[in-house]
């Protein structure tokens, strides 16, 4: 097994890519750092680690097999694989409507018969490239693997594989387009597939700007993410555009339809919410976010963009009120509203110092809401 997938990443070299600017460990939020190991955690060769005298985490590229399984579990975007944005916008393009998309596992000889891409490994994945190929008219994906119980790589790709299955399919059934499923295609024979390096950069070659395979869809976005960062916003972004044309020919129906897209993203997203009684407008919860999904604007509002959220809780482990409050399910007609306003703080003036105060339920600014010790812990 592990053999098959040394011969596809040789056939298909992905290599993983970390920039370590965006790396949450080097975030800083009222003095404190973030002590994420996602990446690390979900690993399934310790390529990442952790160095004494490093404080971010490091990739060792003798040990990392190009897997991608960390990509989608690091919420600063500080990883991603070279080249695989061009790889999906080829894929999306080649989806004619009504096709079945293949995404076939590196570890499986050959590659797919039609229209999808081969991936280094299933489980590096994103549920919005797959509900993408489903919006723009695809009958269905297909998942191919070689069998993710007898690779190496174990339950840390078979695990996002059946939640990436379960959400994709929850939002598909309500959306009425078609289904995504698992194949095994471990007995498939191995053909000795050689890609020449011209053909190779053909499969990579960025889509022509106004062109687009499919009728009644969002047209593809030429601007893709840099070599490394912002994979997950990106993706995001692509989805709300395609979920606000699905809204847009729906017309009269569409609110009701849209507003029944609600879907489990516990893990990869969530839907915050305040209680307005115990909210005082401070900013922890909007510096804590990591993906500038929380925003505290200048007129006293929280605001939201919900496309943006991860569900990484930081917001709500930074709220010293217990304000701050995450669901995991979402519904994403909220996605293409594109902001909403959380909570709104009343404008008064300080009790203490007469200066205008951000802390409307006791009546104090910051300062000397913090001089009296409430905000002592930060």
């Amino acid at each position: 097994m592990w053999k098959n997938v040394v011969e596809g990443l040789a056939q298909y070299p992905l290599a993983v890519v970390l920039d370590a600017s965006r790396c949450l460990r080097l975030t800083s939020v009222f003095g404190r750092y973030d002590d994420c190991q996602e990446c690390q955690a979900r690993c399934p060769r310790q390529a990442l680690s952790l160095a004494a005298d490093s404080v971010v985490m490091e990739l060792d590229p003798t040990r990392c097999d190009g897997c991608g399984l960390c990509v989608g579990t690091c919420p600063g975007d500080a990883l991603a694989l070279r080249d695989e944005t061009a790889e999906m916008l080829r894929a999306w393009d080649s989806a004619a409507v009504g096709a079945v998309v293949r995404m076939t596992c590196i570890a499986v000889p050959g590659g797919p018969e039609g229209p999808g891409r081969r991936v280094p490994c299933l489980g590096a994945l994103d549920w919005a490239e797959v509900l993408i190929y489903l919006l723009r008219g695809a009958s269905g994906v297909e998942l191919t693997s070689s069998g993710c119980e007898s690779c190496p790589r174990g339950a840390a790709a078979a695990d996002p594989i059946a939640a990436l299955i379960k959400r994709v399919s929850d939002v598909a059934d309500l959306a009425r387009c078609g289904s995504v499923r698992l194949v095994s295609n471990s007995a498939k024979p191995h053909t000795n597939h050689q890609v020449s390096r011209r053909r190779l950069w053909g499969f990579l070659r960025p889509h022509s700007p106004g062109h687009d395979s499919a009728t009644n869809v969002a047209p593809l976005r030429v601007g893709s993410p840099e070599v490394s960062g912002a994979r997950r916003k990106w993706l995001r972004a692509e989805l709300v555009r395609h979920l606000s044309v699905l809204k847009d020919e729906r017309l009269e129906t569409s609110h009701q339809q849209l507003e029944g897209l609600e879907v489990d993203l516990n893990g990869v997203g969530g839907r915050p919410w305040v209680d307005p009684e115990r909210c005082i407008a401070c900013p922890l919860c909007s510096a804590s976010c990591p993906t500038a999904a929380l925003e505290l604007s200048a007129g006293n509002k929280l605001i939201l963009k919900p496309h943006l959220c991860i569900g990484c809780e930081r917001c709500v482990e930074s709220c010293r009120e217990g304000a701050m409050h995450l669901a995991s399910y979402v519904d994403l007609a909220d996605w293409t509203t594109g902001e909403r306003i959380l909570a709104t703080g009343r404008v008064v003036g300080c009790e203490r110092c007469g200066e205008t105060a951000l802390l409307p339920l006791i009546g104090l600014c910051a300062s000397c809401y913090r001089q009296h010790g409430a905000l002592s812990k930060l």
